[in-house]
């Protein structure tokens, strides 16, 4: 497991080599910047640690069990890559076999919904009086969902990261473990992952 100071040196050398060698006046845009001279401004935001859930283990879930059972700690890490408090895309780390690389970086239309919902997330927490520790990410790759999970004073919370009305899931909204979970598993039970691209 890699220090949060190591992974924030680490990020902080990556970026500076993509603003460096890969954004340009041409492309700019495309990686979520509103002009170009945003780039030079671009600051790494606290990180999410990433798990995955699988879709056969979301339809095995039973209520009251626990649902930390069913995650897997997908050693990689989401730094938000900001501009003026706002999300623009993504800096991904991961930790390979205790060695940090750079991976994925854009993801920008995700990560301003992402944006968004965090923002709606801590307004909600201040509104209830709720105390947030760490907040990390869940995944269910097949179903294309992402998770705020948020340890708190009244146990974890779970915010969907984008609205997913066909999910019925509202960004900034709260849910528990056994209501998130057993929504989605009544939309997982007839998905056969060997034909989702």
């Amino acid at each position: 497991m890699q220090s949060e100071d190591n992974l924030k040196s680490f990020a902080s050398r990556s970026l500076d080599t993509y603003l460096k060698n890969v954004i340009d006046k041409e492309n700019f845009a495309a990686f979520g910047f509103k002009q170009y001279g945003e780039a030079s401004d671009a600051v790494l935001g606290k990180p999410y640690e990433i798990n995955y859930m699988g879709i056969e283990d979301l339809k095995k879930y039973e209520q009251g069990s626990d649902y930390k059972k069913i995650i897997i700690n997908a050693r990689k890490y989401w730094f938000p890559v900001m501009v003026n408090n706002e999300y623009r895309l993504r800096l991904e780390v991961i930790d390979k076999d205790g060695e940090l690389i750079a991976g994925e970086f854009g993801g920008s239309r995700s990560m301003t919904m992402m944006g968004e919902s965090s923002k709606k997330m801590d307004d909600m927490f201040i509104e209830r009086n709720i105390q947030a520790g760490k907040v990390s990410i869940i995944q269910i790759p097949v179903m294309h969902i992402l998770l705020f999970r948020a340890e708190t004073t009244d146990g974890d919370v779970f915010v969907p990261a984008s609205d997913m009305t066909h999910y019925n899931l509202e960004a900034g909204k709260a849910y528990s473990a056994e209501e998130i979970f057993s929504i989605l598993k009544k939309y997982a039970k007839d998905i056969d992952p060997k034909i989702i691209r």
